[in-house]
């Protein structure tokens, strides 16, 4: 994402990609500058997000620019997860077991 190496976990029940506060962090986000006053639901419960514009995110060999996200509140995501603001563009994917297929 943004041209740094990230892990995540494909979450097709997220309607964007959502960043850990610490993993933005080390992106280079300065939290300080971040509003993080939109609340969404997880399976936790609500959480603070700052909502973002990623300018690339690419997974394998698949592209996408300005892409939505949001930066989770600190502790509130354990885990970045790659929603619907990318799966949904792409031209389709599949999940089988533990494989995710992009296409």
């Amino acid at each position: 994402m943004d041209g740094r190496p990230v892990t995540f976990m494909a979450d097709t029940g997220a309607s964007i990609i959502a960043r850990t506060y610490e993993d933005a962090r080390r992106a280079g986000l300065s939290p300080a500058s971040l509003d993080f006053s939109a609340r969404v639901s997880t399976a936790n419960g609500i959480a603070k997000v700052a909502p973002v514009v990623l300018s690339r995110v690419r997974v394998g060999t698949i592209t996408l620019r300005d892409v939505r996200a949001a930066v989770a509140e600190k502790g509130a995501l354990d885990v970045n997860l790659l929603g619907m603001s990318f799966l949904g563009r792409l031209a389709s994917f599949n999940l089988r077991g533990d494989e995710l297929i992009l296409l």
